[in-house]
């Protein structure tokens, strides 16, 4: 064994810092090196320690150190809290024998767990040159007999990384969040639940003292260490095979045989033994380890087995198998092992066949004999295979070149290529392909795009625009954290997103006409809020500008759009006139992004008291497939800027059919383009004599120049490393969050303040790009452009309440203005009244003032369905209704003897109201007014 001193490690940083080496430094394997390495500032760790440094040319050093499980799962991290829990204490003890008392637990930044397993436990205190690779074979072993399918997303396999190893954040460093890596006890992991456990993550613990058991040695980990290692020994001999220890449970009997090894019969067991000897004396290992738990297991006795196999040939047929076992498979091969040994030989060989020359695609080709082979299509080249960043919708990228010598790029679905394939080749077929009608020239064509995709070829395909993970995807550009594979893009996407002329050229003719006018500066602003949805926790929603024809609106859209992108007849605006199913997909491609779409009145009142609800909400409608099943729903996360003469809430409403929901009001905010108070589209025409002309050159304008500053916003927003983009999220957050908190009316509803929020954002938004050096503004020129427009959207609104209780008491006070002599009839002429429509009774109070008793009934009919608890509770706040003594609601009054429920209106509380509102509403106005720019 390597004496420890000889060993060396590396330290390392856990967050890149702009500016600052961040290369990794060597260090002696020893806990006083790694003390001196964090208080030179050294953050992190190696997982594995070396014999030596290691190097191109040279042998692979020996490494060494414990298994660690880095268990993660952003979306809920609760979830892999208990995943934590179930894998030590179910799978680890249960199957394997370890004892969760001598390993070491972390809760790592509030959103997982860290696990760390001693070699010792399995017999690795060795090391091993290649024992990454041996532990992500082990956690890939360990994962795949795992019954929740989703564990994949939780474990990280990436840990396991040849050369230098990957890094491990140190106990106790704060991360960019703002939350610590802290160590907690088994006890601490089993006690509390997960929501208590990863708040831990908020403080640091220092010098908490963790004792973990002596590491235990288990029998079953080690015989899965020692199988893995057999594995590669045969890999080593037989490199054409598909092989790792978790693919013996592709085959069904083996498979059958693991999960059941408690109750497996003699036969069954012979059988396993018999196939796993097949690999030759190496596979030994493999043998004991995929015989424990077997009742009447006894190493002697497993001995006496693998030595007779080793004196017998060892193909047992699929067809005895199935006798002793029916896995229901039918994979297509004699014997087990040729699934493992000889499916990549096949395909090479299937390969081979086929030749790929100017004119065309071949099989059977020989150049040395110049056999031409069998014609199969003209050209057609795999350049890879793609798959979504879910691994799903896996399928071939192909080039063509059609007769007339243009070459096109098709992706090809590879549930396409199930059965003749006759999709595929009408897809190709319309591209150009030319085909063979020769007998079984369809299926061998079939056969070429299975077998001929390069093997280190992979595409990333993406079919929208927006996040993933830290890395925001363009069709042609990646902003943040690359990937490690190709991404491709399908063409119907990159003509929303392209980009024309530079940074300052948008700003010399687009940006600098918008500055000193207030709702360009606002809508300009507002197209970058889509990538900031998301990362800082924002709710999509829509502006909806509306004002009388030719006052600019389309021209503030462009101008809005061009920030983002363009480049067809209307730029990077959409036009209303569309199908539902039509704008569903055109929200999915702006996903994480600005949509544009331009005049409400092409569309019909239906259309728009549905889309704007579903395109702030996020999500389509669900649909089935032709047979029945259930079809993807499209979601997004965005932004979009609508134009229109009327009011969303006034087209809604255009019919009489449909009605305008509260909540729609506030996921859409209603903007007039004069600001209520008739001004034009620019306070500043920047020495234009007229608005027409202005308008004209910057629609022209944005035609020429676009997409250039959303991509400036992103690169600096994304900075150069994940946690410079944490640090902007934050300082997004905190401004919008200050916003909020200036401009929110004091005892504003939460409908306000959601919309407030909006603003806010937009106002953070726009102050970043000014920062940046996007936009041509002065500073806090945004900050009082989303200010103005909000106060605007507030007097329009006319309450700082929740709308529908508003609603209600406008309802309430013109009821009574105009029914209050006809329905409500004067207590004294109680008996002898004959009216049919009676609403209530009405009556003077000791100082002259007018009472009424509103009938249940009727007051239930000025509901409309609204929420009956908040609308009592205003009306008890402002005085309108009569109270009783405790302060409670009085709701029956005596009427001639008769008591009759209902509640007691006293008109007199908003008739002094109305007064002081009309003076609110004048004052108002005024402040709008000596906000513009």
């Amino acid at each position: 064994m390597e004496s420890q001193e000889m060993r060396i490690m590396y330290a390392g940083y856990a967050d890149r810092v702009e500016g600052r080496d961040n290369s990794w430094k060597v260090i002696p394997d020893s806990e006083d090196a790694r003390k001196q390495a964090l208080e030179d500032g050294y953050t992190a760790f190696s997982t594995t320690s070396f014999s030596y440094e290691p190097a191109d040319g040279k042998p692979e050093p020996i490494r060494f150190g414990p298994l660690f499980l880095d268990i993660d799962y952003k979306l809920d991290p609760e979830i892999a809290v208990n995943f934590t829990r179930d894998l030590v204490w179910g799978t680890l003890l249960g199957t394997y024998g370890v004892n969760p008392y001598s390993l070491k637990y972390w809760i790592s930044g509030g959103k997982g767990c860290h696990v760390e397993i001693p070699a010792e436990i399995f017999g690795a205190e060795d090391g091993h040159p290649y024992l990454p690779l041996i532990y992500k074979e082990m956690v890939k072993f360990i994962m795949r007999t795992w019954s929740d399918h989703d564990c994949a997303k939780i474990l990280d396999l990436q840990m396991y990384n040849m050369g230098k190893g990957r890094l491990l954040r140190r106990e106790n460093i704060r991360r960019a969040n703002g939350r610590y890596k802290v160590p907690v006890t088994s006890d601490e992991l089993m006690k509390y639940d997960a929501k208590h456990l990863l708040a831990m993550a908020d403080t640091p613990r220092l010098d908490f003292p963790v004792v973990a058991d002596p590491p235990e040695r288990s029998s079953a980990m080690e015989q899965l260490y020692s199988s893995v290692l057999s594995i590669r020994n045969i890999l080593s001999r037989r490199r054409g095979a598909r092989l790792g220890l978790d693919s013996l449970l592709d085959c069904g009997f083996i498979a059958h045989c693991w999960n059941n090894r408690q109750a497996l019969s003699e036969p069954e067991w012979w059988a396993m033994v018999k196939i796993l000897m097949g690999f030759g004396p190496e596979a030994k290992p493999i043998v004991h380890f995929f015989s424990q738990g077997y009742p009447n297991y006894s190493e002697k006795e497993t001995e006496d087995k693998i030595r007779h196999c080793e004196r017998q040939s060892n193909d047992l047929p699929c067809s005895y198998l199935k006798e002793l076992h029916n896995c229901g498979k039918n994979c297509n091969v004699g014997s087990p092992r040729y699934l493992w040994m000889r499916q990549q030989a096949i395909i090479s060989q299937a390969a081979s066949a086929f030749s790929l020359e100017e004119d065309g695609v071949y099989y059977g080709a020989d150049k040395e004999s110049s056999v031409a082979g069998q014609f199969i299509c003209s050209p057609l080249k795999i350049l890879g295979k793609l798959r979504t960043p879910e691994s799903l919708e896996w399928s071939r990228l192909v080039e063509v070149k059609a007769p007339d010598g243009v070459e096109k790029k098709i992706i090809i679905n590879m549930r396409d290529c199930v059965g003749r394939g006759d999709t595929v080749r009408a897809l190709l077929a319309d591209n150009g392909v030319e085909f063979s009608n020769a007998p079984k020239a369809q299926s061998l064509f079939m056969e070429y795009l299975q077998a001929n995709a390069p093997a280190g070829q992979l595409f990333l395909r993406f079919s929208k625009v927006g996040w993933q993970g830290d890395a925001y995807v363009l069709p042609d550009q990646i902003l943040g954290s690359p990937f490690d594979e190709e991404i491709y893009f399908e063409s119907n996407l990159t003509s929303l997103h392209q980009v024309s002329g530079s940074l300052d050229e948008w700003k010399d003719h687009v940006g600098k006409y918008c500055r000193d006018n207030s709702l360009l500066v606002l809508l300009t602003s507002y197209a970058l809020t889509g990538p900031l949805l998301r990362p800082c926790g924002f709710e999509g929603g829509g502006i909806h500008i509306f004002g009388s024809s030719s006052a600019g609106k389309s021209t503030a859209a462009h101008v809005a759009g061009s920030v983002c992108g363009g480049g067809g007849h209307k730029g990077f605006m959409r036009q209303w006139n569309s199908t539902h199913n039509a704008i569903e997909n055109t929200a999915v491609l702006h996903d994480d992004n600005l949509l544009v779409l331009d005049e409400i009145g092409q569309a019909s009142a239906e259309t728009i008291a549905q889309i704007p609800y579903m395109l702030a909400n996020g999500q389509g409608k669900a649909r089935m497939k032709s047979d029945a099943s259930a079809r993807n729903i499209g979601n997004w996360l965005l932004n979009f800027l609508s134009t229109g003469e009327l009011t969303i809430n006034d087209k809604i409403q255009e019919t009489g059919k449909y009605t305008v929901h509260v909540g729609q009001q506030v996921r859409v905010i209603d903007l007039p383009i004069d600001a209520g108070i008739g001004q034009d589209l620019y306070q500043n025409k920047h020495g234009y004599d007229d608005s027409a002309r202005l308008s004209d050159d910057l629609g022209s304008s944005c035609q020429k120049y676009y997409g250039s500053p959303l991509r400036a916003f992103l690169t600096a927003f994304c900075g150069s490393s994940p946690s410079e983009k944490m640090q902007n999220v934050a300082l997004i957050c905190e401004q919008a969050q200050k916003f909020v908190e200036k401009n929110s009316p004091e005892g504003a509803s939460g409908q306000v303040r959601r919309v407030c929020r909006k603003f806010a954002l937009i106002a953070s938004a726009g102050e970043f790009a000014i920062g940046c050096g996007i936009f041509p503004y002065e500073k806090e020129d945004v900050w009082k452009s989303a200010a103005h427009w909000f106060k605007i959207w507030l007097s329009q609104r006319d309450c700082i309440g929740d709308l529908e209780v508003y609603k209600v008491l406008r309802r309430i006070q013109d009821h009574f203005a105009v029914e209050g002599e006809q329905r409500y009839v004067p207590i004294r002429y109680a008996k002898t009244d004959t009216r049919t429509r009676k609403a209530g009774y009405s009556w003077e109070d000791k100082s002259g003032g007018k009472r009424y008793l509103m009938l249940n009934a009727v007051f239930n009919e000025i509901l409309r369905g609204v929420n009956r608890k908040p609308v009592l509770e205003e009306l008890s706040k402002r005085r309108w209704i009569e109270l009783k003594n405790d302060g409670t609601i009085r709701e029956t009054k005596s009427i001639d003897g008769t008591n009759c429920r209902g509640l007691t209106f006293i008109p007199s509380a908003w008739e002094e109201k109305v007064d002081q509102e009309s003076t609110l509403s004048v004052e108002a106005s005024s402040l709008v007014l000596d906000d513009l720019f």
